[in-house]
Parts: structure tokens; sequence; C-alpha cells
């Protein structure tokens, strides 16, 4: 399983929902949720803006805690909540 690293993480570029670990590689995870049927999928909420951001808060998280040399991986996590449960669709290695 994961190792949850940080929550929230937070910086002046941006913010982590979730910072894990899967063995050898750091995870960072952006968790969408919605409760209303008419927006799509969360996970496509996660444009090619919102991803460069996450990159770049990525960067800024290894550089200020002196880690090098680690594989990354960018997941989605869409939480969709509907009237007979709770969808959730874990999307591994999202964008890179």
């Amino acid at each position: 399983g994961y190792q949850i690293v940080a929550r929230n993480y937070r910086v002046s570029k941006g913010e982590f929902d979730i910072i894990a670990r899967d063995g050898r590689t750091l995870l960072f995870i952006e968790v969408k949720t919605t409760a209303h049927h008419g927006f799509g999928d969360p996970a496509g909420w996660v444009d090619e803006r919102k991803q460069e951001k996450i990159i770049h808060v990525a960067e800024i998280y290894l550089y200020l805690n002196g880690i090098q040399g680690i594989d990354c991986r960018f997941d989605v996590i869409a939480l969709n909540k509907k009237p007979d449960g709770l969808k959730i669709n874990h999307i591994q290695d999202a964008f890179s």
C-alpha cells in the first residue's frame, strides 16, 4: 500500500492534496470531488494548465526537501458522489 508523506502540502505556488510513497516511487496525488452529475468526470478537471502547476509544485517540494534521483508519479483520484454511493476513479500515472 501507499505510505502517506504529506496531506494538503502548500507552498506559495500551489498545493498537493496528498504526497505518498509507493515503494521507491514518490506520488503526487490530486483529489477531485463532485456531487453534481452534470459536470462530467472530476478527473477531467485536471487540464494541461493544472498539470503544469502540479509539476511545478512537485519540483519545489523535491528541491525544498533535498530529494534527488527518485521516480515520481502524478495520480488523480476522482470522487463522484452519486445517489447509490461513492464512485472512486484512481488514475495512476495520469500525466507526466
